[in-house]
């Protein structure tokens, strides 16, 4: 039987100003006190709540949304985030202690932190420290997030390093003139003082890179990588910031980054890095003041705000501390939520999401279908709730053979619901496109549906997979290969490296033996006429009819075929238990042999010696023969091969 794997991999970036992948420290579920003040204030392209003044809340929406708009405009960029976009703005440290990464069992001191996900991102920061500037951390993985969102393959250089250049952004007054360039004065300091990690290292340094998973972001690979962006924008008169922006288009196109740096900078890594050299030791650095052709959106949009409810306050608490992966602390926020306002979807939404991530799908359901019908125009709650159900037949290691009709058919209701209401929202086209690879149905609008999600969400390896398994199904294995082959040089997930990897050699066991059966002349309903054509254990598998809604399979032996007037019987060796199953006519069983030695005919009478077969039949007592459910196919299969999924 074919299982199908559905990559969950969520993109988690929880970075702190001290740490990378922070523990967050046990939350009390009482922080948010019925006596605060909540405000939630809606900006073009943020939600915002939180306990500080609304004044303070408001002037967090413009500093984000004159950063997005500015740097949307200076890059050209079409920004294209695909998620929401939630910030919590703390009143004080006292406040947003309880959410603040831990690190070696202290908590970490940070002035804010950015959590990604593929249906809400994060921002999360305090009022108090407003004048220290918590912005840096934010910008710099807010950049990350709509550069990804923007163009893939990005070198990790300038990944990195063009987040850090970013991360000093300002603004004057006028809401015109954008300030970028700041020197970052402990960069300066490691190139000046430290050891150089050769400019051709830094260049070919990919997402596996040892350079690239340093502890913190204070070491050398950060440093030269900020230094040398630094260097293109401003350095040299300015004079490669062209250059720059040409290398930047390309990869906008597609190109690889090793193909195009010549191109487009002219030169070779070694007088580039005699360049940079130069550059770092001189005494003073240009900053940029860049005066826009009028005032960013923010500064003259209206940002509305209004008071929200202490039930409202725990969702959006319960909601965040979900996708930081606190389960039991958010079920907590939210029960209570829910307990204050049963009827609130957000609250009836995020603990849905919670129970499936407890596996506790039936518990979910019920919460999801709760919160869809509150709120019936919510394209995330449509989402999670088709969301749920496949979970709930997957295995731990997120693979599944196929769903109920049933199932099938509310995910897909719910999934074109969501798509409907938000079509720029692609987790709804990739899991769509997932349930028709399991039904093996409507396999080219799949493949589209996959490649529009990736024009949404460009380089997401767990889409990528569902496209190569798509091509995989329809017997495409070349382009299945085009397809996984960039995933097992580019992938930063060893879980996604290792899952193309197999992929790829099932696929080459499978593509052996189809074309084994063609130069047989054979298909994979054939019955075998000959020793070459037999299968191994690991490419028969996927040829073997799939059990249906209350279908069930077993491997054993074919000890004897009954024909009586009006029902045939067959009896069958399974496990260590003897079963006898029924059918009206032979020509109502699917016969299929994959083995030698059987030509597909059937005949009544004892089996000697008995057969190796798979059975797949339809379990229920039938009084009269006292039989054991109704036979649906007969499968014979080699001696030694073993069913891996009953």
């Amino acid at each position: 039987m074919t299982s199908f794997r559905y990559s969950v991999k969520r993109r988690t970036i929880q970075l702190a100003v001290i740490c990378v992948l922070p523990f967050l420290a046990h939350v009390n579920p009482q922080s948010a006190q019925a006596k605060d003040t909540w405000t939630r204030v809606r900006s073009n392209n943020f939600v915002l709540i939180g306990d500080a003044s609304e004044r303070d809340i408001r002037e967090v929406a413009v500093k984000l949304e004159q950063f997005r708009d500015a740097f949307s405009r200076l890059f050209g960029f079409r920004i294209n985030s695909t998620a929401v976009t939630r910030v919590v703005v703390f009143k004080n440290n006292e406040a947003f202690d309880p959410y603040k990464p831990m690190h070696e069992g202290k908590r970490g001191n940070v002035a804010g932190y950015f959590q990604s996900g593929e249906d809400v991102n994060y921002i999360t920061l305090t009022a108090e420290d407003l004048a220290d500037n918590p912005f840096r951390v934010i910008f710099h993985e807010y950049v990350h997030l709509l550069l990804h969102n923007t163009v893939r393959n990005l070198p990790p250089w300038f990944d990195e390093g063009l987040a850090e250049y970013y991360s000093t952004f300002d603004m004057a007054d006028d809401g015109r003139k954008v300030l970028l360039g700041k020197v970052i004065p402990g960069h300066l300091t490691i190139l000046r003082e430290g050891p150089w990690l050769p400019l051709q290292s830094l260049l070919e340094a990919d997402r596996n890179s040892p350079y690239y998973h340093e502890r913190d972001k204070t070491g050398s690979f950060y440093a030269e990588s900020w230094a040398l962006v630094h260097y293109l924008i401003l350095g040299n008169d300015r004079r490669r910031q062209r250059e720059l922006a040409t290398f930047l288009d390309l990869l906008y196109q597609g190109a690889k980054p090793d193909r195009v740096f010549q191109q487009a900078f002219h030169t070779s890594p070694q007088t580039l890095e005699n360049e940079l050299k130069a550059y770092i030791h001189q005494n003073a650095f240009s900053q940029a003041t860049i005066v826009l052709p009028e005032k960013v959106a923010s500064t003259t949009t209206t940002i509305e705000s209004e008071t929200i409810t202490l039930a409202e306050a725990r969702a959006f608490l319960g909601d965040l501390l979900l996708h930081i992966d606190r389960l039991d602390e958010a079920a907590t926020m939210l029960e209570q939520a829910i307990a204050i306002d049963p009827k609130l979807s957000l609250a009836q939404a995020a603990l849905g999401v919670v129970r499936v991530k407890q596996k506790r799908f039936g518990a979910a359901i019920v919460h999801l279908k709760k919160a869809a019908a509150k709120d019936p125009d919510n394209y995330l709650v449509h989402y999670y709730l088709a969301f749920a159900l496949s979970r709930s037949a997957m295995t731990d290691g997120f693979t599944v053979t196929t769903y109920s009709p049933e199932t099938r058919d509310t995910m897909r209701a719910e999934l074109l619901r969501a798509i409907e209401l938000n079509p720029k929202f692609p987790e709804s086209y990739a899991l769509l496109a997932f349930v028709n690879l399991t039904a093996e149905e409507r396999l080219d609008e799949s493949i589209g549906m996959v490649r529009h999600a990736l024009t949404l969400a460009p380089g997401r390896d767990d889409f990528i997979f569902v496209l190569a398994q798509l091509y995989m199904r329809k017997e495409d294995f070349i382009t299945a290969r085009q397809v996984l082959q960039p995933m097992l040089r580019e992938s930063a997930d060893e879980t996604i490296r290792q899952s193309a990897l197999t992929l790829l050699n099932s696929m080459q066991k499978i593509e052996e033996q189809l074309n084994r059966l063609k130069a047989a002349g054979l298909s994979s309903d054939s019955p075998r006429q000959d020793d070459d054509a037999t299968p191994d254990e690991a490419s028969l598998e996927p040829f073997l009819r799939k059990p249906q809604n209350g279908e069930q399979r077993v491997q054993g032996f074919l000890n004897r075929v009954q024909c009586t007037p009006g029902t045939i019987l067959f009896s069958v060796e399974a496990g260590g238990q003897s079963l006898t199953l029924h059918a009206s006519r032979l020509d109502h069983v699917r016969f299929v042999t994959y083995t030698a030695g059987i030509r597909g005919e059937m005949s009544c009478g004892m089996r000697r010696p008995p057969n190796p077969v798979v059975v797949t039949y339809r379990p229920g007592r039938e009084d009269r023969y006292r039989t054991d459910g109704e036979i649906v196919a007969v499968e014979f299969v080699p001696a030694d091969f073993q069913l891996q999924n009953p």
